[in-house]
This record gives C-alpha cells, sequence and structure tokens, in this order.
C-alpha cells in the first residue's frame, strides 16, 4: 500500500466506507483493505443491499462498487447515491474499458474513480486516495 495510506480515515470523524460487490471473496478483501485504511466500511453484495443499509449510521464518505451486479448495475446505483450523497467520493470497479464506463457515467465521471480488474492493492489505494479527493 502507498504511504500514509493508513492515514486516509484519520481526524475528527471517522470516515465510512460502503464496498458493494457481489463476489464474497472479493468484496472481503476490499472490506479488509479499505478497514485498514482507517476507514468504517459496511458492505453489501448488490445495489438494493446497498441502498437499504445507507440509513443506518452517518452519511457514507465513499463507495466502492462493482460495474456488474444482481438487481442494479454500479452506475445505477451510483446515479441514486450521487442525489442522496453528494459529497461521497466513489470507486466504480469493471472488467469493462475505462472510456466506455466513463461514457456511461456521463455528469458523474468527474467524480468517480475507474479501477479496471483485475486491480493490485496498490491500485485500490491510489483509486481510493483520488475518489476521496475528488468529492
Amino acid at each position: 500500500m502507498s504511504d500514509g495510506a493508513n492515514t486516509l480515515g484519520a481526524g475528527t470523524k471517522r470516515m465510512r466506507a460502503v464496498v458493494v460487490d457481489d463476489e464474497a471473496p472479493l468484496r472481503t478483501m476490499l472490506v479488509r483493505v479499505i478497514a485498514e485504511l482507517g476507514l468504517d466500511v459496511d458492505e453489501a453484495a448488490d445495489g438494493r443491499a446497498a441502498l437499504a443499509l445507507l440509513d443506518a449510521g452517518p452519511p457514507p464518505d465513499l463507495f466502492v462498487v462493482d460495474f456488474s451486479m444482481p438487481f442494479m448495475r454500479g452506475d445505477e446505483l451510483l446515479q441514486i447515491v450521487a442525489e442522496r450523497f453528494p459529497s461521497a467520493g466513489a470507486v466504480l470497479m469493471s472488467g469493462h474499458g475505462e472510456q466506455a464506463l466513463r461514457t456511461r457515467l456521463g455528469p458523474l465521471s468527474a467524480r468517480t474513480a475507474v479501477l479496471p480488474k483485475p486491480f493490485g492493492l496498490d491500485e485500490l489505494v491510489r483509486a481510493i486516495e483520488r475518489a476521496l479527493h475528488r468529492s
């Protein structure tokens, strides 16, 4: 992980992240890494479950979301999230091409870090840092 990465959640209030991915092993790894960065982390297996989490606890500062999931694509979830939590950062993970995703994201593209799959831990941390600094 990058230098200083474990201080992302440091400050007067702990930051909250929501991880949404239908692949349990990847979701578990994401939760572990983000927690090691100092953020409180909630997780959901799909967009519907994520929406149900959002009213519990403080407003999220970060969403780490897979593009391809059952019930709701990641970009659809991020559209809803942007309306409810306009200051939250976002990372959208996908095996699809980055340019195609940016086109699909439209206005959300500027506040979303796109993370192509497969990715390494350093790439994940850099994407989270970018997302948090864009918000």
